[in-house]
């Protein structure tokens, strides 16, 4: 995946902004990462594509193109769609649905996608895989070898091996069943890449960095960090709180280097407030980089009250999800917010 870094003046400050944003049209950011190895993985046998979220999921989207472009069905599940959004589709909604996604609603998503998978097992498939604790995706006891040839290329025999085995625990029959948020170990192998790619800016700037990303399950923080030794990694808690952010990235890496902060007030994840709308605006107007108003907003907000701690250089990684900004934004318009 083609890196980008823009050096940006913002509130009297210089960052790096990593522009994940950019990477490669309607499949972007974070989730684009997630779904690195899922892209270039042999999935013989498999048809569709199962998974589970929001109904503004910035994951959903990014699902839906990587099963278009695989030429695989998407059958998604979310807990409510609104009249409003299923009458006039936007943003993510309105892309994975062009994309060909089959969408829907249960109170229990996480529980209906799954009984999905399991029930739709066709063609005599062997079920010797259906784990009984499947729901727990992301798995303590799994580790990768940190060996120098992963972490600076290509996955070895062995690796290769355990990616082999992650991925089979993920396929029912015909299915392939992404969890919510990607969050998985196999996600590891795009930020991986990630990390090669801030390495050879830090070869070609020739400066030291600390790095900064706005977290939900801290699955991105957490798989950077560990292939980005050279770097201390910063995050900031969007979904839930400091404990609960500091359990999901304990799930995928017990001794994980990822340094948590706590945003300068609580924000209940999905809420309006005149603060985003306000650093979102700042933003695009100094900079000329427009982000997205859920995450970025916290991790800005997070940063900028923080910077004592950062000794070195910052790059903020940019981590795409602007496909639902238009929705985002009809909101904060209806509030008078921007």
């Amino acid at each position: 995946m083609a890196s980008r870094f823009d050096l940006v003046r913002f509130a009297e400050r210089d960052f790096h902004i990593m522009r994940d944003d950019l990477i490669d049209g309607d499949f972007n950011g974070n989730k684009a990462r997630k779904l690195e190895y899922f892209s270039n993985a042999p999935l013989h046998g498999v048809k569709r594509v199962v998974g589970w979220g929001s109904s503004q999921s910035n994951a959903m989207a990014s699902m839906s193109v990587f099963a278009k472009r695989r030429k695989l069905e998407f059958v998604y599940f979310t807990n409510h769609i609104s009249a409003h959004l299923r009458g006039s589709p936007c943003g993510n909604y309105a892309l994975a649905l062009k994309n060909g996604m089959r969408i829907y609603a249960s109170e229990d998503r996480a529980k209906a996608a799954h009984e999905f998978a399991i029930s739709n097992l066709s063609g005599g498939a062997d079920n010797s895989n259906l784990n009984p604790k499947t729901e727990n995706l992301a798995r303590a006891s799994w580790a990768m070898p940190r060996s120098a040839e992963f972490r600076g290329g290509e996955p070895r025999a062995q690796e290769r091996a355990l990616l082999a085995r992650e991925l089979s625990n993920l396929i029912y029959g015909e299915n392939l069943l992404i969890p919510e948020g990607v969050h998985t170990p196999l996600a590891e192998i795009g930020f991986a890449s990630q990390a090669r790619a801030i390495r050879e800016y830090i070869a070609q700037t020739g400066l030291k960095f600390d790095v900064f990303l706005p977290s939900g399950t801290g699955t991105s923080a957490a798989f950077l960090a560990r292939n980005l030794p050279e770097c201390d990694v910063y995050t900031a808690p969007v979904v839930g709180d400091a404990a609960y952010l500091g359990a999901q990235i304990s799930a995928l890496d017990s001794v994980s280097r990822v340094k948590i902060l706590p945003p300068p007030r609580k924000y209940y994840f999905g809420d309006l407030y005149r603060e985003f709308a306000d650093v979102y605006t700042r933003l695009f107007n100094e900079t000329g980089i427009e982000f997205e108003l859920i995450y970025d907003p916290v991790g800005w907000l997070t940063l900028l009250s923080n910077l004592k701690l950062f000794k070195n250089e910052i790059i903020y990684i940019h981590q795409g999800g602007l496909g639902g900004v238009a929705s985002q934004k009809e909101r904060y318009k209806r509030k008078n917010m921007i």
